[in-house]
């Protein structure tokens, strides 16, 4: 085999693998379900709001993941200044277990539910059911 031959194989092989990638990285989330939800608990030290996407993310004590939650501030009706009082506050959330390969390299999960000191602020299945129904 030649040296020309080695790079061409090569090279096809690494495009097949990074478009494999891409793929994944753009897959929509899948729906909250019993099968594919993962729960987090602990203590809140950091919520931060994008103003322009209006997505929250959200920190724990003790894991170096971020969750967040697609145009939370609108879907849980957070305010901005409200933000800092969530800080130290126990918190339950759960994600939506997926492959793409941000949640396995970057430690960021979509969450789909949030329970503040046993109080359901947010609940992504409840969310799209009441949707369901309204479109009814």
């Amino acid at each position: 085999m030649t040296r020309a031959t080695k790079i061409i194989i090569t090279l096809g092989v690494s495009f097949t693998l990074f478009c494999a990638l891409l793929l994944l990285s753009f897959q929509p989330v899948p729906l909250p379900n019993a099968d594919n939800t993962v729960l987090v608990q602990g203590l809140i030290s950091s919520v931060e709001a994008d103003e322009q996407t209006k997505d929250l993310v959200f920190a724990i004590e003790g894991s170096g993941d971020t969750y967040y939650v697609n145009r939370g501030m609108e879907m849980i009706g957070f305010d901005a200044s409200d933000l800092d009082q969530l800080v130290g506050k126990q918190v339950s959330l759960q994600y939506v277990r997926t492959t793409s390969p941000l949640e396995f390299i970057a430690g960021t999960h979509h969450i789909s539910k949030i329970e503040l000191e046993g109080f359901v602020a947010f609940d992504e299945l409840e969310d799209l059911s009441a949707i369901d129904l309204a479109a009814n």
